[in-house]
């Protein structure tokens, strides 16, 4: 039987009013309530292509946006942001020399999602000769944080490429996958994928995003969606459309939105949008099936168990051409894209003066690896940009705090050490008597104690205070208690710590013998080595003219003696 009628396929430079016979030839028993083994083969009907290597060729203008009604799409102010980011505005150039525009969006590192009918020309069945992809394009600088030319392979399914004529049933296989040859997801996220059931469809709204112009924004629109049986007339008649592999939906798309994703609050995708019906009041997606998803873990497509979880974009930070030298912090063990936006990912060439400090890939991707410095340099067309990069402790970033420069002078030197696998330094946190002896016998440069046992009952072979300890104790730096006891995880109280630095010191005589300090008598233990610490200013009181000696001293306070130490005393001997 055929029917005819106006199907708008959204990513088409013109518009196309096709009569069309239903065929026999596309997927079947592709529902989500099937058994993924017992859905049929796939590799029959899947065709891999070369991905397009040549620029793209852009063709004449779309027509006039129509929608239903009121236009209920919203604009997309920060594309840069998660899902936007990993939506693409795509254009394509066909070897017959037709060309269009269209949406994208990444279901993985690697891989993008589409209609089919926008890497197969629906006039001409001949596939794609150029792409480029534009993810989180914003309209109104022109420029995106990823954009790239070609692609490494493509998919399709054949019976669509083999279809003669276009109507809303020859599309059940409209669906497209390009794989790039770079990880471009990891810049810019990617939407979960899965094969959504029937109850879980109904009972949820969905979100409809998608390109259209190269100077108009991403938009979405919501709506819920339907599926199986719906209704066209055609000719005064209702016809009746049974195709469980079809979703259909009231929210506004227009021209330009095919291939754009149908996700849900969770920013996991159900479905890839692919016509309009303006006349009737509805438009058309095309389902993510069971055998849609078997095909995808097949060939890698998508990576992982859980492919149904969204991935967020990474931090990023846009360079200019026309400023050429950048200064950044970068937190240790994280990574982020340095774009310059509207670039093509692999012209760049970036390098880095340090790799063990700072790695860099091409596609601007850079990743600490310890703290430290680096300089990194992308050869932009003949000309250099740099990016000074330091490495540093994510709660250790303000210049002006008084711990900052110790911290790092002291991490520099190997001497202090931080958490969480060197990213924390915790500087509010309390300092142990461990940990004390620890910096001191590092900041020596970890002499190797004569005795190989130590005299402390509560520090055991294997801690990593061990030597350090015994060191200390040999070097008269530390006694311990009446009890036989170090007291490894006590925290170092400030007569502590500077009793440790005057002894390291070799118990110098302070030149003074005015004590300034309320609660510092002549008789305490630690008495010398508070007035030739506070006259080496290594230390200092509090306004009320005490010293406080039984204070427990913070890591912050700590780096901080041990850095006026090396600086003022230990460096200049």
């Amino acid at each position: 039987m055929k029917h005819k009628g106006k199907i708008r396929f959204l990513s088409l430079v013109l518009i196309a009013v096709i009569t069309s016979t239903a065929v026999n030839n596309c997927i079947k028993n592709d529902n989500v309530f099937a058994d993924a083994s017992s859905e049929t083969q796939y590799h029959e009907n899947w065709v891999r292509e070369k991905g397009p290597e040549e620029k793209v060729t852009y063709g004449p203008g779309i027509t006039k946006e129509l929608v239903v009604g009121a236009d209920d799409r919203k604009t997309i102010d920060d594309t840069a942001k998660s899902p936007y980011s990993a939506v693409a505005h795509i254009y394509m150039s066909y070897k017959c020399g037709h060309a269009g525009n269209g949406t994208g969006f990444m279901i993985s590192d690697n891989t993008m999602a589409t209609a089919g009918h926008c890497v197969i020309c629906p006039y001409c069945k001949q596939p794609l000769s150029s792409i480029i992809c534009k993810f989180g394009y914003d309209c109104k600088s022109g420029t995106s944080i990823v954009m790239t030319d070609g692609c490494e392979e493509f998919f399709h399914d054949d019976d669509y490429l083999n279809t003669t004529n276009t109507d809303i049933h020859d599309l059940e296989c409209d669906y497209a996958f390009v794989k790039f040859s770079h990880n471009i997801g990891k810049i810019t996220g990617h939407f979960g994928i899965k094969a959504f059931s029937d109850k879980d469809l109904v009972k949820q709204e969905f979100n409809f995003a998608g390109y259209r112009l190269d100077g108009d924004p991403l938009k979405i629109a919501k709506s819920k969606v339907a599926t199986g049986i719906y209704y066209l007339n055609y000719n005064g008649k209702k016809v009746n459309i049974d195709n469980n592999n079809l979703i259909n939906f009231t929210a506004d798309v227009v021209q330009g939105n095919s291939g754009g994703p149908i996700y849900n609050k969770d920013n996991c995708v159900t479905g890839i949008i692919i016509a309009e019906f303006s006349s009737y009041n509805f438009n058309v997606g095309r389902r993510i099936t069971g055998e849609t998803m078997k095909f995808l873990k097949s060939e890698k497509l998508i990576s992982g168990n859980d492919a149904s979880k969204a991935v967020k974009n990474m931090k990023y930070i846009r360079l200019s051409d026309d400023k050429m030298k950048y200064s950044i912090d970068l937190d240790n063990k994280s990574s982020l894209c340095l774009c310059i936006p509207g670039e093509l990912i692999g012209n760049v060439k970036w390098t880095s003066s340090d790799e063990s400090i700072v790695k860099v890939k091409n596609m601007g991707i850079i990743s600490a690896e310890k703290l430290g410095k680096a300089k990194l340099t992308a050869d932009y067309y003949g000309k250099a940009i740099t990016v000074n990069v330091n490495v540093v402790y994510k709660d250790v970033k303000d210049p002006e705090k008084f711990w900052y420069t110790p911290t790092y002078y002291l991490s520099d030197k190997n001497v202090v050490k931080g958490y969480a696998d060197q990213t924390e330094f915790r500087p509010a946190n309390e300092c142990t008597r461990a940990q004390m002896v620890t910096f001191l016998w590092r900041l020596e440069g970890c002499p190797k104690p004569k005795s190989s046992k130590c005299a402390f009952t509560d520090v055991k072979e294997g801690d990593y205070f061990y030597k350090a300890v015994i060191w200390a104790n040999e070097q008269g730096i530390t006694e311990g208690y009446d009890d036989g006891s170090f007291g490894p995880e006590k925290a170092c109280q400030r007569k502590h710590a500077v009793t440790f630095i005057w002894r390291l010191a070799g118990k110098p005589d302070p030149k003074t013998t005015k004590n300034k300090f309320s609660d510092v008598k002549s008789t305490d233990y630690f008495y010398k080595a508070v007035l030739w610490t506070s006259e080496k200013k290594i230390v200092a009181g509090y306004d009320d003219g005490t010293f406080q000696p039984n204070g427990k001293c913070l890591r912050r306070q700590m780096v901080t003696f041990l850095y006026k130490y090396d600086v003022n005393i230990k460096s200049k001997k």
